[in-house]
């Protein structure tokens, strides 16, 4: 089987749950990998995949071997599954994924039907395990409580945390925040410690805390005052938490919430035996990059990657873009979800642009490139559609001129695409 071949059969599984009992059937049938191996378990809306590089690195630097599991990917599926930063190969892929898909099609005879996201779940575990991994950088795909990932047992996980509770994935999760922290609050297991980021707010963390006293977990909160910036430019950011100085490459302020929360799991990882220098602290949090979270792919014009999709992750581009780049004319590309909070996103980005283009991505629940223009006209900013990335591109550039600022956000799908067709364009100039 190839790896095309693979992921067609995994695209054809079911792609909704209710509860977790096929990935418990599923796991069970595989041997539970899980309850072999070692986890910190990130949930959260926005900040895990930051938050879970950046833990890993410094884990990695520490001398271990650090399985990563992530969601989506940006380039290649197979960045879901990474120890140490190298990706599964696609031979171990291919023979892990159709072990697993073997197993799915015997469950399917006793009317169980694992999610897509089972497959990919139990790939990794499965893949950690043989490959003897220390421990394991979990990132939740969506939720908490019903979430493949939410199959780990308590004894596997050293310490949780939950990054941000915002509104997502409404369709699934609930319409308010504290109904999304209800459901995000599953992954928390019994005496396990969980980190909460700076930026839940009080009401919503005092509905985590109440699903931390039935699991008898402590729970740790950010301090976000002990956050005190230094410097920050596009090149990364130093400050210091609770008087210790740091560098970091990610750029923006949220970043700087995420790294403050990293470093509360690793006194926690410490504290469990985990040995942690300093040095490897500083040694990871300096090196790591993490891929369309304000990534820059030329100067001039600046040509940034975001991710942002929610409203919440509009609102720290905004605060990022208004600091680093105060006088610049900024275009932006746009390609979005339809299931997503498009007019909440819109409503927080259009005092930032100067003019818009839109893209479809190659996605199904994608909103039309000229629906989503029409979204942009309505707010007063200039926009027009585009058939293509590398006609988004290239407009987009001759828009900005030199001294000008390009953001592709809305969607890591968009990043994707987008990030192919901007490298192409730039390696012919």
């Amino acid at each position: 089987m190839t790896q095309q071949e693979l992921l067609q059969r995994i695209a054809q599984c079911h792609t909704w749950k209710t509860d977790l009992t096929p990935m418990v059937a599923l796991a069970e049938r595989l041997g539970n990998p899980q309850e072999h191996l070692k986890f910190v378990h990130v949930g959260g809306t926005n900040g895990k995949g930051s938050t879970c590089a950046m833990t890993a690195a410094v884990l990695e630097a520490s001398g271990y071997r650090v399985g990563r599991f992530v969601s989506p990917y940006i380039l290649e599926f197979r960045e879901r599954i990474q120890i140490n930063g190298e990706m599964i190969p696609e031979a171990d892929l291919c023979r892990i994924g159709e072990r697993v898909l073997n197993a799915v099609a015997e469950l399917s005879k006793d009317s169980l039907y694992p999610t897509e996201f089972d497959v990919v779940t139990m790939i990794g575990f499965i893949w950690f395990l043989e490959q003897r991994c220390d421990i394991v950088v979990l990132e939740v795909g969506v939720g908490g409580a019903i979430d493949s990932t939410n199959v780990v047992p308590p004894y596997a996980v050293q310490v949780s945390a939950i990054t941000s509770i915002s509104l997502d994935h409404t369709a699934i999760l609930g319409s308010t925040v504290e109904a999304i922290a209800k459901e995000k609050s599953g992954i928390l297991k019994e005496g396990v410690p969980v980190v909460v980021g700076a930026s839940v707010p009080t009401g919503v963390l005092s509905v985590i805390r109440e699903a931390a006293t039935l699991c008898r977990c402590p729970v740790i909160a950010v301090d976000r005052d002990a956050i005190l910036q230094e410097k920050s430019t596009l090149a990364g950011q130093r400050f210091s938490y609770k008087g210790t100085a740091y560098f970091v490459k990610l750029v923006g302020g949220y970043q700087l919430e995420n790294t403050a929360l990293v470093l509360e799991l690793l006194s926690l990882l410490r504290q469990k035996g985990w040995k942690i220098p300093k040095e490897a602290v500083s040694f990871g949090l300096a090196h790591v990059v993490f891929p369309a979270r304000m990534e820059v792919l030329n100067n001039s014009p600046l040509f940034c990657l975001d991710g942002a999709h929610n409203p919440e992750g509009a609102a720290a581009l905004v605060d990022t873009l208004s600091r680093l780049t105060p006088n610049a004319r900024r275009i932006c590309i746009n390609g979005m979800m339809g299931d997503k909070d498009c007019g909440g996103v819109l409503d927080c980005l259009a005092p930032l642009f100067s003019h818009v283009i839109t893209l479809q991505p190659s996605l199904p629940r994608a909103l039309d490139a000229a629906e989503l223009a029409s979204l942009w006209q309505q707010r007063g900013v200039s926009a027009e559609a585009t058939a293509s990335p590398e006609e988004a591109v290239s407009r987009a550039i001759a828009l900005a001129g030199t001294d000008g600022v390009v953001v592709c956000c809305g969607s890591l799908y968009l990043c994707a695409e987008v990030r192919q067709a901007a490298q192409s364009y730039f390696l012919k100039k």
